[in-house]
């Protein structure tokens, strides 16, 4: 059966050759295991289709959803989630926008509520797109799925954390205070990211995180911005941990890392009384599982256990110097644009660019092999040979 006239919405790709494969897949609903994961389906309602029809192709697709200031959305053929003979173990995800020079925030917040309703009872994520500071105090845990898995929430939330789905796995929060209380997640959560500030937001306020002494024991990956606690209140169980904008205040008590780390990224970490050379800023003991640390200062190589596979090397002078790392370590990050010589083992190198404003490209060097980059603001990993 031919459904691609029920299929309203616009199949979206920056490759215009995985798009045509993909725009065949999706509305012919043939090897949907093989769409692309950066494939994007966009709906915008308008006066001659506001009718968002799910057949069953969608269940692990993505679907972006931009809210109108005058059209209703409906939605129909909602994806099944219990057939005659079994159940269906779906994914519905939705991306829901909208533009906020059109539409004011009292229309949007009832649009959006509108919508939430809408939602089949087996979505799994929900990803909420504003910057609007006036919608904050409007209730909208209440009306997520109940088996929602992964909860996206807007810019600048207040809204309590407490009455979350019970069986969510992945939360990504924007506070708008510093006071916000992440006691009461559920036990369920795997993944944590609170976001501070985000450059496409221009009323973000950039705050500090309160102590997190009481994250669900359960928690693996958790994600940082602007942290000022030593990290012993963590949960031990933490195996992946990435802090932007680090400055360890409490200078009372030894610095303990998560003792189950697998991987281990600090990115702008500053300290009072040391400088990027020391080793370190005091870590004296390292996870003894960790495989992957990224940290931009200067680390004992001598303390690493035998599992780290990738490192971070600032601090080091590798313009000049031949570094001798344990060989367990195949990849190396590093800001510095010329490396002389790396060891045999070496097989990656993540440089992390710092182009100056308005640098159309910057040239590394590793060895005799010279690299252009004309990313901005990015890392760029070459494979060595």
């Amino acid at each position: 059966m031919d459904i691609s006239r029920y299929i309203k919405s616009e199949i979206y790709h920056y490759d215009e050759n995985i798009k045509k494969k993909d725009t065949y897949r999706i509305l012919n609903m043939v090897d949907i295991e093989q769409v692309d994961k950066n494939t994007t389906i966009i709906f915008t309602p308008s006066q001659e289709c506001n009718v968002l029809y799910l057949p069953e192709c969608y269940k692990n697709i993505e679907i972006t959803i931009n809210l109108s200031d005058d059209i209703d959305i409906e939605l129909a053929s909602p994806i099944p989630y219990r057939l005659k003979f079994k159940t269906v173990h779906q994914d519905c995800s939705f991306i829901i926008k909208y533009d906020y020079s059109k539409l004011n925030p009292i229309d949007y917040s009832k649009k959006l509520i509108d919508f939430l309703k809408l939602l089949p009872e087996n979505t799994k994520s929900v990803k909420l797109y504003s910057n609007c500071s006036t919608l904050v105090n409007q209730d909208i845990i209440q009306y997520l799925p109940q088996n929602l898995k992964r909860y996206y929430t807007f810019f600048n939330y207040t809204e309590s954390l407490d009455n979350l789905s019970q069986s969510l796995e992945l939360l990504s929060v924007y506070p708008a205070n510093p006071n916000y209380n992440y006691a009461f997640l559920p036990l369920t959560l795997h993944t944590l990211e609170i976001v501070n500030d985000n450059y496409y937001n221009s009323k973000s306020v950039n705050i500090t995180l309160p102590e997190l002494a009481h994250l669900p024991p359960g928690l693996k990956v958790l994600s940082l911005n602007k942290y000022t606690h030593n990290l012993d209140s963590l949960p031990e169980g933490l195996e992946k941990l990435l802090i932007t904008n680090y400055h360890n205040l409490d200078k009372s008590t030894e610095f303990n890392i998560p003792p189950y780390l697998k991987t281990f990224q600090i990115y702008k970490w500053t300290d009072d009384n040391a400088s990027a050379t020391d080793y370190g800023y005091g870590i004296n003991k390292y996870p003894a599982n960790l495989e992957h640390l990224d940290i931009d200062c200067k680390v004992d190589i001598t303390k690493l256990p035998a599992t780290v596979k990738s490192l971070g090397l600032y601090g080091f002078n590798l313009s000049s110097n031949i570094i001798e790392l344990p060989e367990n370590i195949i990849t190396i990050y590093t800001d510095e644009d010329f490396i002389e010589q790396l060891p045999a083992h070496i097989k990656r190198v993540i440089v992390v660019i710092k182009h100056p404003s308005g640098t159309d490209c910057s040239r590394v060097r590793v060895g005799d092999v010279l690299f252009e980059v004309n990313s901005h603001n990015t890392d760029e990993c070459f494979t060595i040979d």
